[in-house]
């Protein structure tokens, strides 16, 4: 025998043993090994603005499995849209018990307006996930909450070039420029003649209409 060679006690052996077997929850049957954890995640959400008063935004917090208690903590953040003028920014928190519900849901208040604007987002986050029992973990722990606008805006129309000489036999393409807050998306037709006279359409619905060749410069 070696005069350095050590032997592992019996008891040690077995407090390795114990050691090793405590820990999360397993499944068994097929997925034997596996352990149980609850995924929580939020989902995205749409609403129409509303002319007046407010409307609430509901997201659905839910969760795969329910062997879990924890809490966790939800909050609102700005992303195109702002509070207060868009929405009441809110917080809080929800509570999931061992065998309880699989979601739970999450209101916000969207004030309505008569402002015409471009559809705007808000986010929702989930944090702070603290178990009570069992074992769980945050999914998609984001919902993106769209405003949708309903109030029609005028287009301010402008014409790119805004004037221009077209040389005899050549052509030249105007694009009509629309600022992207109009709503709902206009339609197109173009006119040839003085400014102000419709008797003459040419091109189609398009923002954009190629002249045809000319025989005088104009």
């Amino acid at each position: 025998m070696k005069p350095n060679t050590r032997f592992l006690r019996p008891s040690l052996l077995l407090s390795t043993a114990l050691l090793l077997a405590a820990g999360p929850l397993l499944t068994g049957g097929a997925n034997a090994g596996v352990a149980v954890v609850d995924t929580v995640s939020i989902n995205d959400v749409a609403i129409v603005e509303g002319n007046t008063g407010t409307s609430l935004l509901t997201f659905t917090v839910s969760r795969v499995g329910n062997t879990s208690a924890f809490s966790l903590n939800w909050a609102t953040a700005d992303g195109t849209a702002s509070a207060p003028g868009d929405y009441t920014a809110a917080n809080g928190t929800l509570n999931f018990t061992a065998g309880g519900s699989l979601s739970e849901t999450v209101s916000i208040s969207v004030l309505g307006d008569t402002v015409g604007e471009v559809n705007e987002t808000l986010f929702v986050n989930l944090s702070n996930l603290v178990l009570v029992s069992g074992n769980a973990s945050l999914g998609d722990a984001q919902g993106i909450g769209t405003i949708t606008d309903n109030d029609a805006v005028a287009p301010t129309i402008t014409t790119q070039p805004a004037s221009a000489f077209v040389v005899a036999g050549s052509t030249r393409t105007l694009t009509v420029v629309v600022p992207a807050t109009v709503n709902p998306p206009p339609t197109f037709q173009w006119y040839r003649g003085a400014t102000g006279v419709i008797t003459n359409p040419v091109g189609t619905n398009s923002a954009s209409f190629t002249t045809p060749g000319l025989t005088a410069t104009t």
